[in-house]
């Protein structure tokens, strides 16, 4: 009941952390009294500030601050008098679902204000959120030019290096980050992520155990049962990883309790290496969906404007009687979703469908712009889940379509939600979504033999054509000269243009077997983001 302490600017993080209050839709841990605080520098105030301190905050408090502030170099942050107004505005407006006007005045408000480190942290998050990393990585940059001992501004830093493919770059920030605060949960979380992405699968084991030992945790758990290679050392491992997955999963469904307060924040993953093992994954997919409606109950949210129907015939229809369809996805971008999903919105009939496209925040390009043209409407939902669902609830949809379920976690997540009276899924995402909210998973006859239900939880629904209208590629003029690539003309170039975690090890065989009968043969392969999947391919074969 007493009231929050309005400690000096130097104290602020660590207050937040001290009492146990962060707010994880903002970054991975900023601090809560951020927002609430307006605190001055301490040392312009000295013994009154320190009696201050003890007067509303007790001795702990005062002991925290001073020793923040005594520990961290006296640098120029200049806190506005309008910063908390300003910040909340702009939360609140990404909160909202418009996070470019948030984008607006948080921009408008560091360029006004450019010696205010939270300014530049929480524009740089912002940005983040919706793809644009060269710009969070330097906002970044400005706040820790500001204050140097800010870990989470190092986080986030990674974040934006591993997106922009600086790898080296993120894992210093995130070492950094744990240097400034030793045992700091979100450091030991981020090293674990990148381990992974680099298919470092028990390094990222040892990082999510240092990330438990801190913090007793089931978003740590449920993270720590769906580690998966990208790449496998063997058919053999592929079996035991796979395998393992199940096993773990299991496990946490014998634990009394399970308990994530925000599955997209907390979690954060969805088990997308799981499609290209090959084996049917529908029991996998059962047991996840499982632990997380237990750990976050709020998932399994239903509109209102279902429960109150006493049929779907009774679902009012857009003008001209028309079924209100919605279509949601983060990749309707330059991806291969939005280029598979663009001739679909373009040319889905439309005397008796309107059709509204559904876009978290994400990055923008041509293909958004064709999309949001031939939609009838078009909505950004936020990328709070709790906003993102009412928002789409408040559609009052007859259809919703995932294109892509399992490509990442936000969608994943918001399809464990009832928000239309029919869910479908598309195989953008080659899996059954083992949950029982999606009741159609839309294939083509051609793709799919006849006993193939057995592997879905979905009913299939299958076309006799292709379930995408695809277009074909702009083919640059010039060609590829051989010579750059290290290829000769006398070499029989075989090329494999595709992600390499999807190299499954039962295609070894035929492919070194091409090999070797010609000795011409040289194999091209896509360079990925991580060289480290390039070696275990490699070394595979």
């Amino acid at each position: 009941g007493r009231p929050v302490p309005r400690l000096p600017e130097d104290a602020h993080v660590i207050y937040g952390v001290t009492q146990g209050n962060t707010v994880r839709s903002v970054t991975r841990s900023f601090p809560a009294t951020t927002m609430a605080n307006a605190a001055v520098p301490a040392r312009k105030k000295g013994r009154a500030a320190l009696q201050r301190w003890l007067l509303v905050g007790g001795v702990a408090t005062a002991i925290v601050a001073l020793a923040v502030v005594l520990l961290l170099p006296d640098v120029k942050d200049v806190r506005p008098r309008n910063a908390d107004r300003t910040l909340k505005k702009a939360m609140q407006l990404r909160k909202d679902g418009d996070i470019d006007g948030g984008i607006d005045v948080l921009t408008s408000f560091v360029n006004s204000n450019p010696n205010f480190s939270e300014g530049h942290f929480f524009l740089a998050d912002f940005l983040r959120a919706v793809g644009k990393f060269a710009d969070a990585l330097h906002h970044n940059k400005e706040a820790i030019r500001i204050r140097p001992n800010l870990p989470e501004a190092y986080i986030n830093m990674g974040i934006c290096q591993e997106n922009l493919l600086d790898r080296v770059g993120a894992r210093a920030s995130y070492e950094k980050a744990l240097e400034l605060r030793p045992g700091f949960y979100e450091g030991f979380d981020s090293l674990a992520i990148l381990s992974q992405d680099e298919g470092k699968v028990d390094e990222a084991r040892g990082w999510y155990g240092k990330a438990l030992a801190v913090r007793d945790s089931d978003a740590v758990r449920i993270k720590m049962a769906l580690l998966l290679p990208p790449v496998y050392a063997s058919a053999e491992d592929l079996r035991r990883q796979w395998a393992g997955v199940r096993d773990r999963l299991q496990q946490l469904l014998r634990r009394p309790a399970l308990g994530v307060p925000d599955a997209q924040q907390a979690v954060g993953m969805a088990p997308f290496y799981l499609a290209y093992t090959g084996f049917n994954n529908k029991e996998h997919m059962q047991l996840l969906y499982k632990v997380m409606s237990r750990a976050d109950p709020r998932l399994t949210f239903v509109s209102p404007h279902i429960t109150s129907l006493p049929s779907l015939d009774a679902l009012p229809l857009a003008a001209g009687n028309r079924i209100k369809v919605g279509i949601v996805s983060r990749h309707f971008r330059m991806h291969s979703i939005g280029k598979l999903v663009r001739g679909l919105v373009k040319h889905m009939p439309r005397d008796n469908i309107e059709l509204t496209a559904i876009m978290p925040p994400q990055a923008q390009d041509e293909v958004t712009g064709f999309i949001v043209q031939a939609a009838d409407k078009w909505i950004r939902v936020p990328n709070a889940l709790d906003a993102a669902r009412k928002a789409i609830a408040d559609l009052r949809l007859h259809v919703l379509i995932f294109p892509d379920i399992g490509m990442e976690s936000f969608t994943y997540y918001l399809a464990y939600a009832r928000l239309a009276p029919v869910q479908v899924v598309s195989h953008g995402h080659p899996c059954t979504t083992g949950l029982p909210t999606v009741d159609y998973f839309v294939s083509f006859k051609a793709y799919e033999p006849p006993a193939n239900q057995q592997y879905y939880t979905e009913k299939l629904a299958l076309l006799d054509g292709l379930s995408s209208r695809y277009y074909l590629p702009e083919i640059p003029e010039e060609g590829v000269d051989r010579s750059a690539v290290g290829l000769s003309s006398y070499d029989h170039v075989y090329l494999v243009p595709q992600s390499l975690f999807k190299f499954h090890p039962a295609y070894d065989p035929t492919l070194l077997a091409v090999l070797r009968a010609d000795p011409r043969a040289k194999l091209a392969i896509i360079q990925e983001r991580h060289p480290g999947w390039a070696a275990a391919l490699l070394g595979r074969l």
